[in-house]
């Protein structure tokens, strides 16, 4: 009953599970129970089996059919152990330097869908030898063989390339740290013949080494003398040169100058001398030389350094000279003459007779009565950066009482107030000039002004009186009408002259379309001396100098023709003229012949003047004309104090009058040689003092 019971249970299970093999069946399940077979391949062999270093071997697998091959290459040593080459998995294979010693073979595996993969190893190579350049060239040296010359090892092209290594030799001995490709033979080689040994390396071959052949006996090279500073303890302003320059052998095509301050190299000191700056106090100073030649090495040498630079000394101290006419109501001032170098500032006292005016430190100094019968002095005092202050002290003047004749003229081209709207730069308004015109004007304290370009439009002649006056002077013009003589006028100081008769006279002369030109005329009594004297100033033409020629000479007529007392002239202007200009040939010695001539006693082309009239001069040398230029230096002789200016602003008066004092009148700093403060005009004021 069992048994009946087992057999109706396979058929139920046999019921339930039959679908689902059946389903299988169709699907290829299960699969065979044959065994799998193997990927049938050949034994492989290598391209070349007695291998060099370098070459490229070639896996030659033989019949694999379909499969998919991969390849891997090991090498042999000697006792037979083998060694897988890491990333060696092509079919070729570039033999190494490491290889050398060790035989060669490749293992070819075959691999394909549904079969076993199959292993195949070939026979092994010949053991690769070490390999030999198939180029080695012997080396060369190129180069001079002269001391401090670099001589170039060239060791030729080798294949395959190798690494290379240098050594120099001194005959058979090697020089120490000599091992670069370039070597500067030194002074221990002189003589001697040099060569370089090169070794070539690659791994896996044979190292070759090559020597040069041998250069010829080094020659010697410059040999340099250590520069000497012509001076140890320099100053600030000293010039330092360099000596034993003549002593280097052979002597060299030229030399190299570095001038050092410490240790720091001096930013174009490059020259064989060099001139000691305010920057180099207390520094130490040393240069280098540097020596060359053709095929020779340079050579630099380095002085010993200086001691500390000290404070300088000004090598040129000039005794200063007191211009002006030392009369008790004049004004005296210093020139201080030309110092070297020139000083950054001068500062002043005056003396009387030795003993310290209080607060007399200015330039210039205003003679008092208590200065009569004693004797004036000024010590300047040059101050430069760098410099060890200076001084020197003028000669000794005798202050004389005033003289009762004493006559101060000037002449002064204010520039006109219509000129104001292309004020500019240093060029400024009439507003801005009037306090420093009044403030010259009374320092000079004429009894007589001849104004050129006091513009007559706004009365500009009018704000200047009004001005002097509201400063404490007593000014007047001769002919307040506004159409008299243009900007030509006459100011008279009512203190100390008193008119008697007075004109214009507008020149027959003129250039057409331009400004009307005058004479204006005045004669005056000096109330200190009760003396007549006949005055005139002029402007004449600067736009033809033909017909400026023609006014000058209607000037000298006017003249003789006016003054019918016969009278002392003075005659003062802006001729537009200067002595070296054309027209000064003919007219200067016209105003001479006429009776008055230039109070300085300029002739043309001549300077300085010869037997000048004036007994003392002061700022001469600066031209009148200074076209706003604040610079002095461009229009005077800075440089020469004994010419006179080219002015062509000028004073004549009669040949017989004694002339005490020219001067120009001039605000500037000297040790700068620029004008100070706003420029009043361009042109400069000149003034005179004459004896009736």
């Amino acid at each position: 009953m069992r048994a009946r019971q087992g057999r109706n249970g396979i058929r139920q299970w046999m019921r339930g599970w039959l679908p689902l093999l059946l389903a299988l069946s169709l699907l290829g399940w299960p699969a065979s129970a044959a065994a799998v077979e193997p990927v049938v391949g050949a034994t492989p062999t290598i391209s070349d089996t007695s291998p060099a270093v370098d070459q490229v071997l070639t896996a030659i697998p033989g019949d694999w059919g379909t499969a998919t091959l991969a390849y891997q290459w090991s090498k042999v040593s000697s006792s037979g152990k083998t060694t897988t080459l890491t990333g060696a998995t092509s079919a070729e294979y570039q033999v190494q330097g490491a290889d050398v010693g060790y035989r060669l073979k490749v293992t070819v595996t075959g691999s394909k869908t549904d079969y076993t993969s199959t292993s195949m190893t070939s026979a092994t190579t010949e053991a690769v030898p070490k390999g030999v350049f198939t180029t080695a060239p012997k080396p060369t040296v190129s180069g001079t063989a002269r001391v401090g010359m670099t001589l170039t090892a060239d060791p030729g092209t080798y294949d395959p390339s190798a690494t290379l290594t240098f050594k120099w030799y001194r005959g058979s001995s090697s020089i120490s740290k000599a091992t670069k490709a370039t070597y500067t033979a030194t002074s221990s080689d002189k003589g001697k013949l040099l060569k370089v040994r090169v070794a070539a390396a690659r791994a896996g071959y044979v190292t070759v080494t090559q020597d040069s052949d041998p250069t010829l006996a080094v020659a010697a090279g410059l040999t340099a003398v250590t520069p000497v500073i012509s001076d140890k303890t320099p100053q600030v302003g000293q010039t330092l040169s360099i000596t034993k320059l003549d002593s280097w052998t052979p002597a060299p095509d030229g030399f190299v100058y570095q001038w050092y301050r410490g240790s720091t190299a001096i930013e174009g000191a490059t020259s064989e001398t060099y001139q000691v700056t305010v920057a180099d106090k207390s520094a130490k100073l040393k240069v280098s030389v540097t020596g060359s030649k053709a095929d020779y090495a340079p050579v630099a040498k380095t002085s010993s350094a200086t001691s500390a630079v000290a404070a300088g000394v000004f090598s040129v101290k000039p005794v200063p000279t007191i211009a002006g006419g030392a009369t008790v109501g004049q004004t005296v001032t210093v020139d201080e003459g030309v110092w070297t170098p020139t000083p950054d500032t001068f500062t002043y006292q005056w003396y009387r007779s030795g003993s310290t005016i209080s607060g007399a430190t200015a330039r210039s100094y205003s003679i008092v009565s208590a200065d009569a019968g004693k004797s004036l002095t000024v010590k300047v005092t040059a101050a430069k950066a760098g410099l060890t202050s200076a001084s020197a002290t003028s000669a000794a003047v005798a202050v004389q009482e005033s003289i009762a004749g004493e006559l101060r003229v000037a002449t002064f081209n204010i520039s006109g107030e219509n000129n104001d709207p292309s004020a500019s730069g240093d060029q400024r308004v009439w507003a801005d000039r009037l306090p420093v015109v009044v403030s010259q004007i009374k320092g000079e304290n004429p009894d007589v002004v001849g104004l050129q370009e006091a513009y007559q439009g706004t009365g500009q002649y009018v704000s200047l009186r009004n001005a002097l006056n509201a400063a404490g002077k007593a000014y007047e013009i001769s002919d307040l009408a506004q159409n008299a003589s243009n900007g030509t006028r006459i100011m008279y100081n009512t203190a100390t002259v008193t008119p008697l008769a007075k004109g214009a006279f507008a020149y027959a002369n003129q250039v057409s379309g331009k400004t009307l030109r005058y004479l204006a005329w005045a004669t005056f009594r000096h109330n200190a001396s009760g003396k007549e004297f006949f005055f005139v100033t002029t402007h004449l033409s600067p736009d033809s100098a033909a017909v400026k020629v023609l006014e000058w000479k209607e000037l000298i007529a006017k003249v003789a023709e006016l003054n019918t007392g016969n009278l002392p002239v003075v005659a003062v202007g802006d001729f537009n003229t200067s002595k070296f200009m054309a027209g000064a040939e003919e007219m200067l010695p016209a105003m001479k012949a006429a009776g008055f001539g230039d109070v300085m006693n300029q002739q043309y082309q001549v300077n300085p003047p010869v037997s000048p009239r004036a007994e003392v001069v002061v700022n001469g040398w600066i031209n009148s004309f200074n076209d706003y230029r604040r610079d002095i230096t461009p229009y005077s002789y800075s440089t020469n104090h004994a010419k006179v200016g080219n002015g062509i602003d000028w004073v004549f008066a009669t040949n017989s009058l004694r002339v005490k004092q020219w001067k120009v009148v001039i605000d500037f700093n000297p040790a700068t040689l620029q004008i100070n403060g706003v420029i009043p005009s361009d042109h400069n004021m000149i003034s005179a003092v004459l004896v009736l």
